[in-house]
C-alpha cells in the first residue's frame, strides 16, 4: 500500500550487518574476560587522567597566574580531602567498578571548567573553582576506586588463571603503568602542540 501513512522498514545489507554483530561479540567477549574488562578500564582511565594533567599544566598560562594558583590549589586540597574523608566509604557503598565510572565522570567536570572559562570572561573564577573542586573530590575517590579495582581483578586473574598471585599483581600493574605514563606523554604533548598552532579553546 503505497499510502502516505506506510513506512518500509529498511535494513542494512546482510554483510554490513553480519560485520557489526561480530565486531559487538568481540567488545562484549573481551570485556566479560578479566584481562579485557582491566584493559578497558586501563585504557579508560588513562585517556581521561591524561587529558586532566594536559590542561592542569595549561592553567596558569591560561587562567593567569593568581587564578591558575587558586585552581590547582583547590583541586589538590580537595584532592587529599577526599582520599582522607569520603573516599572509602563512597566505594564501599557503591563499589569499585561504579565508583570509577562516577569519579571518571565528575574529573571531567574539571577539564569543562576551563572551557567556560576561557569561553565567558565573566564566569571565569566560578567556572574555575568549582570545576577544580567537582575535579579534586573525583580525583581521591577515582584513585581509591582504582586500587581496590586492581586488587579485586588480580586476585580474580590468578584463580582463574592458576597464576600466583604475586605475578598476576606484577604483570597487571606493568600493563596499567605503561598504558597510564603512554597517554599522560601523548596528551601532554598534543596539548602543548594544539595550544602552539591553534588557540586553548581549540585544546579544551
Amino acid at each position: 500500500d503505497p499510502s502516505p501513512h506506510h513506512h518500509q522498514k529498511i535494513s542494512p545489507p546482510p554483510q554490513l550487518r553480519k560485520a557489526f554483530l561480530s565486531i559487538e561479540a568481540m567488545a562484549l567477549n573481551c570485556c566479560k574476560s578479566v584481562p579485557g574488562s582491566f584493559l578497558m578500564m586501563a585504557l579508560c582511565f588513562s585517556i581521561n587522567h591524561g587529558c586532566v594533567t594536559a590542561v592542569l599544566g595549561l592553567a596558569s598560562a591560561n587562567l593567569g597566574d593568581e587564578l591558575g594558583g587558586v585552581q590547582s590549589g583547590t583541586l589538590y586540597i580537595l584532592y587529599t580531602l577526599s582520599a582522607l574523608l569520603i573516599a572509602t566509604s563512597l566505594v564501599h557503598s557503591l563499589g569499585a567498578k561504579w565508583s570509577l565510572a562516577c569519579g571518571l565522570g565528575m574529573y571531567c567536570f574539571y577539564v569543562g571548567s576551563f572551557l567556560i572559562a576561557a569561553k565567558v570572561e565573566a564566569v571565569k573564577w566560578p567556572a574555575a573553582i568549582i570545576g577544580s573542586a567537582i575535579g579534586g573530590t573525583a580525583a581521591g575517590w577515582l584513585w581509591t576506586a582504582q586500587g581496590v579495582y586492581f586488587a579485586r581483578v588480580a586476585e580474580r586473574y590468578a584463580v582463574d588463571s592458576g597464576i600466583e598471585k604475586e605475578k598476576c599483581t606484577s604483570w597487571l600493574a606493568s600493563v596499567f603503568a605503561s598504558i597510564y605514563v603512554g597517554f599522560e606523554v601523548i596528551l601532554k604533548l598534543a596539548s602543548s602542540f594544539l595550544y602552539d598552532f591553534g588557540s586553548d579553546v581549540f585544546v579544551y
